[in-house]
């Protein structure tokens, strides 16, 4: 088994076969964004923004696009690194003992506009930042940032 190491044309072999699986497993594997049409479809008319956003996990952005005072409208847009998009428009509902909360008055899925090398370059960057993760920076005490102040900054 030892001379079998030592041969070029194993190591070239071996290269030939784990070329082929990496590269499928970065670009062939599918990576279901949480922004979806199945996801949309759950969200139902009357729901509270609370439970409308539960359904989405926290690495979607959220932005509020309009917002309307005076018939009391809002719509929200969620956004995946994909560029997909959940639209919904909630309304304060009116009735005859005040206003209500928010709910979902409409939604809307609207698929990403990239083409399909953008969003595998996308998926890409995506899985090589999964694998080679930025440490978090450390947390300093406040008496030790002090400590390292120099003495005319601390007088101020």
């Amino acid at each position: 088994m030892r001379w079998l190491l030592k041969r070029w044309w194993f190591w070239g072999g071996m290269l030939l076969v784990a070329i082929p699986i990496v590269s499928g497993y970065l670009l062939l594997s599918t990576d279901d964004s949480p922004i979806n049409q199945a996801t949309c479809e759950k969200i139902q008319l009357g729901w509270a923004f609370e439970r409308a956003d539960a359904i989405l996990p926290p690495e979607v952005s959220l932005s509020v696009d309009a917002y309307d005072e005076i018939n009391e409208v809002c719509a929200c847009k969620w956004t995946d690194y994909l560029d997909n998009q959940i639209i919904v428009r909630f309304e304060r509902e009116k009735g005859f003992w005040g206003r209500g909360e928010p709910k979902v008055a409409e939604k809307k899925f609207v698929p990403s506009p990239l083409s399909f090398a953008e969003r595998l370059k996308r998926r890409i960057e995506r899985r090589i930042r999964a694998l080679w993760p930025k440490p978090e920076p450390p947390i300093i005490p406040l008496t030790e940032i002090n400590a390292l102040l120099p003495r005319q900054l601390k007088s101020i």
